[in-house]
């Protein structure tokens, strides 16, 4: 009876001794998932937050020059930001981000002294990785040269055909141009410099152009508009 007994004593303290160790296991995890949830990894808040409104002015330069004698429609051409934006004392937009512009209109010049001509639009920036939308059109016809095409038109009979051409519509390099922001941007810094908002989406820039029909319907929709 006393070694049943004794037996029974064993049983029970190797039964308990697991259990003991499983508690202090179970407080040790508490302790661990306490510590967690008491000191959670807050990301640092921007020091400084600010707004470029749409239509700010962006001064720029063109890079390389531009002719309706080499240029097509569709052609790409690349600016530069002449001066800093200046937002709340902080440089916003700094002197020398690239911009991007597009030839949405290009006829080389042609026979009888007509002119050519050239329409170019100023699409977007390029800041922080992004394509920030611009928004300006700059027109530029060449010198015509009636005077010239009289004299060709009453010769031609005479001296075999002689053809006056007008001039090209030509843009040199380093003209400065003045676009404006589309839209509003959105700037944060943390102590350094300004920078694009984190998680900012601008709206996607197109580079398409019109076709010669559109442009006609668009130029007399706006001299109807402006006789009023």
């Amino acid at each position: 009876m006393k070694f049943r007994i004794a037996a029974a004593g064993l049983a029970l303290a190797a039964f308990s001794a697991p259990v003991a160790v499983s508690a202090q296991d179970m407080a040790a995890e508490a302790v661990v998932t306490e510590a967690v949830v008491e000191a959670p990894v807050v990301a640092a808040a921007p020091a400084w937050l600010a707004m470029v409104p749409a239509n700010t002015p962006i001064e720029l330069t063109l890079n390389s020059p531009l002719s309706s004698k080499n240029n097509v429609t569709g052609d790409k051409f690349s600016m530069t930001v002449a001066q800093d934006v200046i937002v709340d004392g902080r440089i916003a937009v700094p002197k020398g981000t690239r911009a991007v512009g597009l030839v949405t209109y290009a006829k080389g010049n042609g026979s009888f002294g007509k002119s050519g001509k050239m329409e170019v639009a100023f699409k977007y920036l390029e800041l922080g990785g992004k394509q920030i939308p611009l928004d300006g059109v700059y027109y530029q016809e060449g010198e015509g040269n009636t005077a010239g095409t009289v004299g060709a038109v009453l010769a031609a009979g005479v001296i075999g055909g002689l053809v006056v051409k007008g001039k090209s519509a030509d843009i040199v390099g380093g003209k400065d141009f003045t676009a404006t922001l589309l839209r509003d941007l959105p700037l944060e810094a943390s102590g350094g410099a300004a920078q694009v908002k984190a998680g900012f989406v601008p709206e996607t820039v197109s580079m398409q152009t019109e076709t010669e029909k559109e442009r006609k319907k668009r130029l007399k929709a706006l001299e109807k508009a402006q006789k009023g």
